[in-house]
C-alpha cells in the first residue's frame, strides 16, 4: 500500500528534526516542490541553516520559524518511529511528489486547446517521470564496497554485441552508450546500421528511426540481407521460385525479431524519447543526426540545432540507459577521382558537438567506390573504451550484407589503401602468387601437425600394449 504524500513528509521532516544527521541526505536528495505547507517550512529552514553553517536542532529550526511551529514539530517527531529509514521516507515522499506533478500535467494536457500545448505538457510528463532518487554522490568507500558485491555476485556487465566480430572486440558496447557511425553518401551506412540492428533484435527491443528511408526500401533491404536474396530482385518482386521460398523463410525470421520501423520525419529528439518510452526500447538506431528537428520554439541557425540534437540522444542514452546508434553525414565532400580521401573526426557535419558526445565513432568508408565495390573500410575514429582502429569489410550490395573479406582480398585491399589506388594486372598477379604460396605453406605445415599428431598416437599406443604385456 502507498504511503500517503503528507505522511512521507511528516517522516522525512521528522527524522531531520530527531537526528541532524539526516539533514545532510535530505537536502541532497530532495528539492522544495517535494514538500508543502508546515513541512515546507521546515525544508527550507534546513537549507538556510545549512548554508548559513549552523548547528541544526529543533529549537534552531523553531527560532528560525517561529514558535507558531512548536506543536507541529513535536507532532512531526512523535509520528516518526525512528530515523534509521529515512531514506524510505525519501524515497516515498519523491514518488508521491512526482505523482501530484504527473496529475497536475494531466489536467494542463486535458485542458490543452492546440497540439502545441499538449505537447509541452507531454514532455513535462514525460521529463517528470524520468526523474529518480538515483544516489548522485558516491564515495571511494561505496565504490569499492559495490565492485567486492558485484564480484561476490558473479555480476558481470552486459554487453550489447552488434554482430560484426571486428566491432564487437573493439568497441564493448553498454547501456548508456551513444555511438556515432558517420561516412559518404551511398558509402553503405545505412545498410551496415540496418545489419547492426538486425543482429542487436534478436535479444533487444530496437527501434529503428528513419528520416529518409521509407518503409518500403526498409521492408526489402531487410528482407534482400536477412533472406541473401538480390537487392533488385526483391524491390522489384521479380524473384525466382528459389528466392521466393528465401523471402518466405526470411519473413518468418522477421515474426520473430524485435525490431521495429519508425517513420522519423519530422521527430524532434523529445519526439524520440516519447516513442522509446512508450515501446520500451534498448536499443535505437537515428537514421541520421542531422535531419532530427529543434522543437518549435527553439528554432535556430544549423549549428546550434545539431549541436543541441547530439546533446539531447547523448542525454536520452544516459538517463534511459539504452543504446543509441546514431548515423552522420560528413561535411567534405568526396573526391571525383579514384581515390576517395579518409574521413577524418572533423569532417562529421555542422557540430563539433557531435565528437565530444559521441562514446565511439565508426567511419565506414568506401574508398575505391567504382573500382572496387565490395571494398569497405571501418575506421573507428573515437573510442572512450579502447583504442582507435581500422579494419576492412567486405560488402555485397546485392544482398545488402557486410562479412568478414577473404585472405586474398583482405592482402588486396591493404596494398591498396597503402598506394591510394587501384593495382595493375602486375601487381595483382604478384599478390595472387604471394597468397597461393601462403596457402600452400600453411596446408603443408596443417599436413605435418596431422602426421606429427597421428605418429603419436601410434607410439603411445604401441607403449600402452608393452607395459601391459610386461605387467602380465
Amino acid at each position: 500500500m502507498a504511503v500517503e504524500w503528507g505522511q512521507a513528509q511528516a517522516a522525512v521532516i521528522g527524522s531531520g528534526l530527531i537526528d541532524a544527521g539526516c539533514v545532510p541526505l535530505i537536502l541532497a536528495e530532495m528539492r522544495p516542490e517535494d514538500f508543502n505547507g508546515a513541512c515546507l517550512r521546515f525544508f527550507e529552514a534546513f537549507r538556510d541553516l545549512t548554508a548559513e553553517q549552523t548547528p541544526i536542532d529543533p529549537v534552531v529550526v523553531l527560532a528560525r520559524i517561529g514558535p507558531d511551529y512548536r506543536e507541529t514539530a513535536k507532532a512531526l517527531m512523535d509520528a516518526t518511529p525512528t530515523s534509521a529509514n529515512v531514506q524510505a521516507y525519501i524515497k516515498a515522499c519523491k514518488e508521491q511528489s512526482r505523482l501530484r506533478l504527473l496529475r497536475e500535467a494531466g489536467g494542463a494536457l486535458a485542458a490543452s486547446v492546440t497540439l502545441a500545448e499538449a505537447r509541452e505538457q507531454l514532455q513535462k510528463a514525460a521529463a517528470i517521470s524520468l526523474e529518480t532518487a538515483e544516489q548522485t554522490s558516491i564515495t571511494a568507500m561505496e565504490l569499492a564496497a559495490d565492485w567486492i558485491n558485484a564480484i561476490n555476485a558473479q555480476r558481470k556487465p552486459e554487453f550489447i554485441t552488434c554482430g560484426i566480430a571486428c566491432l564487437d572486440n573493439a568497441i564493448p558496447t553498454v547501456r548508456g552508450n551513444m555511438h556515432i557511425l558517420a561516412g559518404y553518401t551511398s558509402h553503405g551506412k545505412s545498410a551496415l546500421a540496418l545489419q547492426l540492428a538486425w543482429h542487436m533484435a534478436q535479444s533487444h527491443e530496437v527501434g529503428y528511426f528513419s528520416f529518409e528511408m521509407t518503409k518500403r526500401e526498409f521492408q526489402t533491404r531487410l528482407l534482400a540481407m536477412v533472406g541473401d536474396v538480390d537487392f533488385a530482385h526483391v524491390q522489384a518482386m521479380d524473384l525466382s521460385p528459389e528466392e521466393m521460398t528465401a523471402t518466405g523463410r526470411a519473413a518468418g525470421e522477421l515474426f520473430k525479431a524485435r525490431l521495429t520501423y519508425e517513420k522519423a520525419a519530422g521527430m524532434t529528439v523529445d519526439d524520440i524519447r516519447a516513442k522509446v518510452l512508450q515501446r520500451g526500447y534498448e536499443v535505437i538506431f537515428v537514421d541520421y543526426l542531422q535531419q532530427v528537428n529543434a522543437p518549435p520554439q527553439r528554432k535556430s541557425d544549423r549549428y546550434t540545432t545539431v549541436t543541441d540534437v547530439s546533446r539531447g540522444l547523448q542525454t536520452l542514452a544516459h538517463n534511459l540507459e539504452i543504446v543509441v546508434m546514431a548515423m552522420s553525414q560528413l561535411s567534405r565532400s568526396e573526391d571525383r577521382g579514384e581515390w576517395v580521401p579518409v574521413p577524418q573526426l572533423t569532417s562529421l557535419r555542422e557540430s563539433g558537438q557531435i565528437e565530444q558526445d559521441a562514446d565511439a565513432v565508426i567511419f565506414i568508408h568506401a574508398p575505391l567506390r567504382r573500382q572496387a565495390p565490395r571494398f569497405r573500410v571501418l575506421d573507428i575514429g573515437k573510442n572512450r573504451s579502447g583504442r582507435s582502429d581500422r579494419f576492412y569489410i567486405d560488402f555485397d550490395g546485392s544482398r545488402q550484407r557486410f562479412s568478414a573479406p577473404s585472405p586474398f582480398d583482405y592482402h588486396v585491399w591493404t596494398e591498396m589503401m597503402k598506394k591510394k589506388r587501384p593495382l595493375d594486372r602486375d601487381e595483382m598477379d604478384a599478390i595472387r602468387a604471394e597468397h597461393e604460396a601462403d596457402v600452400k605453406r600453411q596446408q603443408e605445415k596443417e599436413q605435418r601437425k596431422r602426421h606429427d599428431a597421428e605418429r603419436r598416437g601410434r607410439d603411445y599406443t604401441q607403449t600402452a600394449i608393452d607395459d601391459m604385456k610386461r605387467n602380465d
